[in-house]
């Protein structure tokens, strides 16, 4: 995969999606060869090294209030109350509470705003937009989001028939990716 921006990677269960996710991420060790991002070897990193975020429908602090949720991702970048009210806004994040007692709808949108405010290089979604209510709305925010922060994304799911904002679309069967657009 050789594209940046917004890219949209489907394949049916069990065709590897998740496990290349965690491979860019550096859960998964590879066999060999290199993972560049903006020309650098990732793969020789670890995790926290990696500016590599990840979100999926469980990838939320259920402890946390929605705030210090949002606080953790920012704590090294320390982005003003304006960017966080921002992000905030345009994912519909209109609600306070703990984490933990939100619908998944709502978990998913703070760990993305969480990620969005951690200034990844790549932002990685694996199958979770397809728990969100206003799905087309939030992945073109995302489209948004991303170009203006210059991070890129990869998002995940079985539908490869998606196109909502979409830059380049990839299928992944059986081990191996073909470009769709």
């Amino acid at each position: 995969m050789e594209d940046s921006g917004f890219i949209h990677l489907s394949g049916k269960n069990g065709a590897g999606k998740s496990t290349f996710l965690l491979c860019l991420l550096g859960m998964h060790s590879i066999d060999s060869g290199s993972i560049l991002v903006n020309g650098r070897d990732v793969a020789v990193l670890p995790v926290e090294k990696r500016r590599i975020a990840f979100v999926n429908a469980s990838t939320s602090f259920p402890h946390m209030d929605v705030v210090k949720h949002l606080s953790w991702g920012a704590k090294d970048v320390k982005p003003g109350k304006s960017v966080m009210d921002d992000i905030r806004s345009r994912l519909g994040i209109t609600f306070e509470g703990r984490v933990g007692r939100l619908s998944l709808g709502q978990r998913i949108r703070v760990s993305l705003a969480t990620a969005i405010l951690s200034n990844p290089e790549v932002l990685l979604i694996d199958e979770a937009m397809s728990n969100l209510s206003e799905k087309d709305r939030i992945i073109s925010e995302m489209v948004s989001i991303s170009k203006e922060s210059h991070f890129d994304t990869v998002y995940v799911s079985q539908d490869p028939s998606e196109k909502s904002g979409i830059e380049h679309n990839y299928l992944l069967e059986e081990g191996r990716m073909t470009k769709i657009f």
